[in-house]
């Protein structure tokens, strides 16, 4: 696939999710799709900024372009973990796209973790990356030195999974129209007490640096995350910002 053709896809799957995203938060049944629009927005605009800035980063920055790179990494496993032991876990067996969705994550995933092992082999060994990661020796690793970052390489390598990731991001908020969740039978106390988990395990990473990733790679004129606007306004970009500020300079401009 052409760089053109990677950024269309990544493009025009931006836009489906783009209706789901506007106005207030949503609650009940209507929860779902808004929050997971939200959630595919920042990962599939986390993408594009990654495969747009890949061959332009000076060298003297590739070290803190490539840490910024892994955040995408880490942020789509976290992602995905949450998924598959915590969100769609509560949903009842009637909701007959949960082993749907979980398959559909294995046509992409082991070319993420390809992903993941190429970024890592350019940083030092002990370096920290994505949420609470440590670069560290490993079969994959034949050297304990860092390789050079290639921009083409990784960019060829997104190249190969953005087909099967854009076309299951998009399916995932079909299966999670507010009638289809009624029709499976899963209550609002259920629905509740799946976001009583997932946050849990949310707050148990901190704001560093999952909170700043999302503030950061969403448009301003969405309400998610449903978090006062004291914090996303203030606190994330002249507080929190500077844990990690080597990464958010390569952040894309915030759009209307």
């Amino acid at each position: 696939m052409s760089a053109t053709d990677t950024v269309k896809v990544l493009q025009d799957a931006l836009e489906v999710f783009r209706p789901h995203t506007k106005g207030p938060v949503r609650r009940g049944f209507d929860k779902p799709r808004w929050e997971m629009s939200n959630l595919h927005t920042i990962i599939l605009t986390g993408l594009k900024s990654v495969y747009e800035k890949a061959l332009t980063v000076p060298e003297e920055k590739h070290r803190a372009f490539v840490g910024y790179c892994l955040q995408w990494v880490g942020y789509i496993i976290n992602h995905h973990w949450i998924e598959e032991n915590l969100y769609f876990t509560h949903f009842p067996e009637s909701f007959t796209q949960t082993q749907t969705i979980f398959s559909e994550h294995q046509t992409f995933h082991a070319k993420i973790e390809e992903m993941k092992t190429y970024l890592t082999n350019c940083l030092p060994i002990g370096t920290k990356w994505g949420l609470r990661d440590t670069v560290e020796e490993s079969a994959s690793r034949t050297q304990k030195e860092p390789v050079a970052f290639d921009g083409a390489r990784l960019k060829a390598i997104i190249d190969t999974f953005i087909v099967p990731l854009t076309t299951h991001l998009q399916a995932e908020i079909t299966y999670l129209d507010p009638e289809n969740i009624k029709a499976s039978g899963m209550t609002e106390k259920q629905l509740e007490e799946m976001d009583k988990a997932v946050m849990a395990h949310i707050r148990s990473l901190g704001p560093h640096p999952l909170l700043m990733y999302t503030v950061y790679h969403l448009p301003k004129d969405v309400e998610f995350p449903p978090a006062p606007k004291f914090v996303k306004r203030i606190l994330v970009p002249w507080i929190f910002h500077w844990k990690g500020s080597q990464w958010w300079q390569f952040c894309p401009k915030r759009f209307e």
